[in-house]
């Protein structure tokens, strides 16, 4: 967690609070509100300039015009956002990758591989595993292992895991699974 980082705490259903961080800008400079970044000179693609209107990530991908834009972290990838570990979709996406899923899930070596890196006390992991496969196929995708994620750093914060006999409170279930 960023020593900077602002906390903020959020109520959920169940009447536990949950620790958000809330982080501030980061280095870099970025291009009006598109969230692409730009170092040096102008991208270009096959020796011409990419259009400020596409993507320098994807260059046949336009950018989605400023006032289209949502104004929240979680809403800018297109999930629920009130979903609270959409909030750090991108520090868990990056993580995910980085783990290799195959088509689009990360087995249960690879998962535990990437929580035991977050310091999470492995009776508590056992918690989290339950918590988070929410479709209960042995297997974590992008979102799954975004909720896992979450519930470590909030576990880490002091905060109590969700009760495993209720079903998760809407901010927490994985929006492809509700």
């Amino acid at each position: 967690m960023d020593d900077s980082a602002e906390l903020a705490r959020m109520p959920i259903a169940t009447g536990t609070a949950f620790v958000v961080s809330q982080s501030g800008g980061g280095g870099g400079s970025s291009s009006s509100n598109s969230g692409v970044v730009h170092h040096g000179p102008q991208p270009r693609v096959g020796g011409s300039p990419v259009p400020s209107e596409y993507s320098t990530a994807n260059p046949f991908q336009m950018n989605a015009p400023p006032e289209a834009e949502p104004e929240d972290a979680a809403g800018s990838h297109g999930l629920d956002p009130d979903w609270l570990p959409g909030l750090f979709m991108e520090e868990y996406r990056r993580t995910f990758y980085l783990h290799e899923p195959v088509n689009g899930k990360l087995t249960p070596d690879k998962v535990r591989d990437a929580l035991i890196q977050t310091g999470t006390p492995v009776d508590v992991l056992r918690e989290v595993w339950e918590l988070a496969d929410a479709d209960r196929n042995g297997e974590l995708d992008l979102e799954e292992f975004a909720l896992a994620m979450f519930l470590c750093t909030q576990s880490q914060a002091g905060q109590q895991l969700p009760d495993r006999s209720q079903p998760l409170p809407r901010e927490l279930m994985p929006p492809s699974k509700r």
